[in-house]
């Protein structure tokens, strides 16, 4: 049976449900929109274009602001939640000292997400080494932290001056200490090894990136890089402020059933080995997950059938 409404379904008393929409590969593939995910979307509105449900895209693109992103979704602004976007949860780091990493406006993006002091990679690259570090209004503020907000457009320098950050405690102009007892605080947004654009074949992501970077940490050092947070799909912190953005849109009710729409899922491999895209621990487990908690419900065609199956489960 197929639906086309939830009016013709007769679902006048609906049960409180939330839906996370994965975004890519589900409802985009690079910057086209899925035919399914349209006929799926319009299911769920109702005669005023709203929704009936409290719904959240969710993705792991960075390097854009969330309004840009919500574009390409009907302009949904606040229904949409990219990797860094839980970051404004961590409100102990705002007034840091932060370095960022990555590609498009990450300062404007670090400053909307709540950070005041902010150093771009390339403002540490002007400073560093030919900064007259006697005249001290000039002395650049030292990093205390780093962002990692999505794979940089040269990797080269961004490994290098990470490097010089990270072996001299956020004082580059130093020379390198392997030794250190302790390590400046990283988080990290996007941990996907690689991601599906137009192209026939995936691309390299951020997770890539990552994982560039550990090597070289572990080859200098002998030690693992440690993260203090790893955000984006499938972090616990991004799906906890997911909830959390549900709930707003539900005028802070709790919600009964989360129903998560993605397609990570390739039924002809073995959970542990799909795609790439759950096996990424980054040398020390971070996102090592238990198969028994990402063990899909139901696997269907498309976005559009999921939500076809969803609506029937409501109404029976």
């Amino acid at each position: 049976m197929r639906s086309n409404s939830l009016h013709q379904l007769g679902l006048n008393n609906l049960l409180p449900a939330g839906f996370l929409f994965d975004v890519d590969g589900v409802l985009l593939r690079g910057g086209s929109v899925i035919p399914a995910a349209q006929r799926a979307l319009r299911k769920l509105l109702d005669r005023n274009d709203r929704f009936l449900f409290p719904v959240v895209f969710v993705t792991n693109a960075g390097s854009c602001q969330r309004h840009h992103k919500a574009q390409q979704l009907s302009h949904l602004f606040n229904q949409v939640l990219l990797s860094h976007s839980p970051l404004q949860l961590l409100k102990t780091f705002h007034d840091k000292c932060v370095l960022l990493s990555g590609q498009g406006p990450v300062m404007e993006i670090a400053n909307t997400l709540g950070f005041q002091k902010v150093v771009s990679m390339e403002q540490l690259a002007e400073h560093h080494p030919l900064l007259d570090m006697v005249d001290h209004n000039r002395r650049p503020k030292l990093p205390v932290m780093i962002i990692l907000f999505g794979e940089p457009i040269r990797w080269e320098t961004n490994l290098q001056l990470l490097m010089d950050v990270l072996l001299t405690n956020g004082s580059p102009g130093h020379k390198y200490d392997t030794e250190l007892s302790t390590q400046l605080p990283v988080l990290a947004c996007n941990t996907d090894l690689m991601w599906m654009a137009e192209a026939p074949s995936p691309r390299f992501g951020h997770g890539m990136f990552m994982l560039c970077l550990e090597s070289v940490y572990r080859k200098l050092t002998g030690r693992q890089l440690q993260y203090k947070e790893l955000l984006g799909k499938p972090s616990l912190l991004t799906y906890q402020y997911a909830e959390h953005l549900l709930k707003k849109q539900n005028q802070n009710h709790d919600i009964k059933t989360i129903y998560v729409c993605t397609g990570v899922y390739n039924p002809h491999l073995p959970l542990t080995n799909t795609n790439g895209m759950m096996m990424v621990s980054h040398d020390d487990g971070d996102l090592a997950l238990k198969p028994h908690l990402i063990e899909p419900c139901h696997i269907v065609e498309d976005v559009d059938a999921a939500v076809d199956l969803v609506l029937l489960e409501q109404n029976s």
